[in-house]
């Protein structure tokens, strides 16, 4: 009797405890703030119902959004870097084992590798290429770009407007020391 008695009591017990409710848009977007531009951020994002916010929220939920997307702009250019150098270099292999001895090479492993990607992607040529070079770039030369989408602070199209300054300065992808060093005091 004794065992059922407890049992009762536990189940009476459960039974009145208070269900949390669950967390409103506006404590979403709150608790979204406070998280880092990342995969986490997107999550709670995509829990936020925008209609159950104030204007006010609705104009800093699309502040987070575009945090988001920048982030997620700059994993997918670290991305295509790291694919494209893998390709790069599985092509490379498979040309130096076919290549033929005093037989010129008409084929770049590069382009071959670009053609791949782009094609995967379903990009123009020209696009693609486009957007391998800017993440090649981003991965390298302007790191602290693609350290700036990866926080979420900078967007893609901001990168872009400054890359395209940056390469109208001189001595931009020259290999005289004289031009690196003017373009570097830029």
């Amino acid at each position: 009797m004794g065992v059922w008695l407890a049992q009762q009591a536990r189940d009476a017990a459960e039974r009145l405890r208070p269900v949390p409710a669950p967390p409103t848009a506006a404590d979403l977007l709150a608790y979204a703030q406070g998280l880092s531009a990342g995969a986490g951020l997107l999550a709670v994002l995509e829990q936020i119902e925008v209609a159950a916010l104030s204007a006010d929220e609705a104009v800093t939920y699309l502040q987070q959004v575009q945090r988001a997307s920048a982030w997620l702009s700059g994993f997918e250019a670290q991305g295509r870097a790291d694919a494209t150098a893998k390709v790069v270099a599985e092509v490379q292999q498979v040309l130096a084992t076919d290549a033929v001895a005093g037989r010129p090479q008409y084929v770049a492993p590069e382009q071959v590798a670009w053609s791949e990607i782009t094609a995967a992607l379903r990009l123009s040529p020209v696009t693609g290429e486009a957007r391998i070079l800017e993440s090649q770039e981003l991965t390298t030369t302007w790191r602290l770009m693609l350290d700036g989408m990866l926080a979420g602070t900078l967007t893609v199209e901001h990168v872009r407007a400054i890359g395209r300054q940056l390469r109208n300065l001189p001595g931009f992808g020259s290999a005289d020391p004289t031009e690196q060093a003017e373009y570097a005091a830029h």
